[in-house]
């Protein structure tokens, strides 16, 4: 019964982490494509 209860905090609290979490990977991905851009377009300006 314990643990089943552990579970519920846990799964409650991920549920209430969910947006902090989607917006990190927003922003994680937004960054990432960022700077694959740059680094493309510098390539292609170097060459």
């Amino acid at each position: 019964m314990y643990i089943v209860y552990a579970l519920m905090l846990l799964h409650e609290d991920m549920i209430a982490l969910m947006p902090l979490f989607s917006v990190y990977m927003y922003y994680a991905i937004w960054l990432l494509r960022l700077t694959m851009q740059n680094g493309h377009l510098t390539i292609f300006y170097t060459y």
